[in-house]
């Protein structure tokens, strides 16, 4: 347990460029009960146990929170490990682009010279994207409604006559789902706190490309940025991919499910069985309908791309280039394949595998093998497979299932958003480049991280095996 807090935290946290930890970037590696900041060159910049957590603030500063029994404590560090500010606040963290800080359990925001740019003063603050601040100043969580106010980057406030329930959500596209306070349905504030569609729905959900998921009672829909219905609100779920040409699933019954086209909401497709449902690839042009006799991937335009067995489960989520893994039986089998578009079966069959992301012009794929054996439920009358511990090996190959990196005994692997592998072996965890070589080790046995460039050695393979 341990082993796997660490590489969460791990890859978590590092953020620097590719190479960067060579250049002297620092980065944090979370242990099971306390964080570290380490030196671009693997020298502990803070004390294990001085800290709970450390997570970056942008601009070579770090929030590092102490946890205690009645109160936490939440620091403003360096990039040497010192702290910026002679004080402590409650809490500090970052999100759009602004530096939060807590103290007396009142949120405010602090400017590029950790000084006061808005008092904390508010129960909830959030930022409208441009050049000011949607706030409340009573308790959002309770029972009675609570008074918006708009704040400027002056910190000027002014109230805006709207009281809401259950508190602030966040802007998309300028506007921010939220209950009203009088009548209990749901509406939209634009970023001076003005309702800018009236509250009217049972549910609002957030907008993306102009587009937003709404409910009455009678279902859910689609309404555009003026609360103009788009799709009907009478099914009983509904979703649709990011890309604003992408698809549109609905369902009003088991027996049916709808294809539309986006953005003009115009049929492209019905879809009947007894018993059929679906889900929908948020980020791609992609669905899986699990129909009566078959488990079919479809595209926009409803024509099926794989058609599989019942048993078939497809990972259209982490579809990439022409390429979708499917699994085809039990966990555990080699029963994982990597297909194109086209229905064709283009490398496997694997135990288990699943997308790292982009590397240039590459698609990178984890696949792994490990020893199984037989779980039997005797009651139930059903079997699975379980992982033999200290068995499982990880290669890395291409999307034409050609290897990239050689198998080597790992227990976890995937890729940060910077592009480098982070893995957790029996001995340690560390990151990679995409060729497998070793960036930054943390021991186990050692306790201490060290600075590598080269490829992970026999040894500390062997010791993960």
């Amino acid at each position: 347990m341990k082993r796997l807090l660490w590489i969460l935290a791990l890859a978590a946290l590092i953020w620097a460029p590719a190479g960067a930890l060579a250049a002297g970037e620092p980065f944090v590696l979370t242990l099971s009960d306390s964080a570290l900041l380490v030196s671009g060159q693997g020298q502990a910049v803070t004390q294990p146990g001085e800290y709970d957590y450390i997570e970056p603030l942008g601009d070579g500063i770090f929030a590092a929170i102490c946890l205690g029994e009645g109160q936490s404590s939440a620091w403003i560090i360096g990039e040497d490990g010192q702290p910026a500010l002679e004080r402590a606040f409650e809490d500090v963290y970052a999100a759009d682009g602004q530096i939060y800080a807590m103290e007396n359990g009142l949120v405010g925001v602090l400017d590029q010279q950790l000084q006061w740019k808005i008092p904390a003063a508010y129960t909830q603050l959030v930022y409208d994207g441009q050049s000011g601040y949607l706030a409340l100043s009573s308790d959002p969580y309770d029972t009675r409604p609570d008074g918006v106010y708009y704040v400027d980057e002056q910190g000027v406030e002014r109230a805006t006559g709207i009281r809401v329930q259950y508190g602030l959500s966040r802007f998309s596209e300028g506007l921010m789902p939220v209950m009203d306070g009088v009548s209990g349905r749901m509406g939209y504030l634009d970023r001076q706190g003005n309702w800018a569609i009236t509250p009217q729905y049972d549910y609002a959900g957030e907008f993306l490309n102009g587009v937003a998921e709404a409910a009455l009672a009678a279902g859910a829909g689609y309404i555009d940025a003026q609360g103009n219905w788009l799709l009907t609100p009478k099914y009983a779920a509904v979703s649709r991919s990011m890309d604003q040409g992408g698809l549109v699933l609905a369902q009003e019954n088991s027996g049916e499910v709808l294809l539309f086209s986006a953005p003009e909401f115009q049929l492209v497709k019905r879809f009947e069985g007894e018993d059929i449902y679906f889900s929908a690839a948020y980020s791609a042009e992609l669905a899986v309908l699990y129909l009566d006799d078959c488990t079919q991937l479809i595209d926009a335009q409803g024509q099926v791309l794989v058609e599989c067995g019942l048993e078939a489960s497809f990972d259209a989520w982490g579809a990439q280039d022409g390429r979708v893994l499917a699994r085809l039986g039990s966990w555990g089998e080699d029963c994982v394949w990597l297909y194109d578009l086209e229905g064709n079966r283009v490398a496997g069959p694997w135990q288990d595998a699943w997308m790292l992301g982009k590397a240039g012009d590459q698609t990178l794929y984890a696949v792994s093998a490990f020893e199984v054996y037989e779980s039997v439920d005797v009651d139930d009358a059903f079997h699975v497979y379980q992982e033999v511990d200290g068995t499982r090996t990880i290669q890395v190959v291409d999307q034409d299932g050609t290897q990239v990196i050689p198998q080597r005994p790992m227990l976890v692997l995937y890729m940060d958003d910077q592009g480098r592998l982070i893995y957790e072996d029996a001995n340690g965890a560390g990151v990679m480049d995409l060729e497998g070589n070793q960036i930054c080790y943390f021991s186990l046995d050692q306790g201490e991280v060290s600075l590598d460039q080269g490829e992970v050695s026999p040894d500390q393979e062997e010791a993960a095996g």
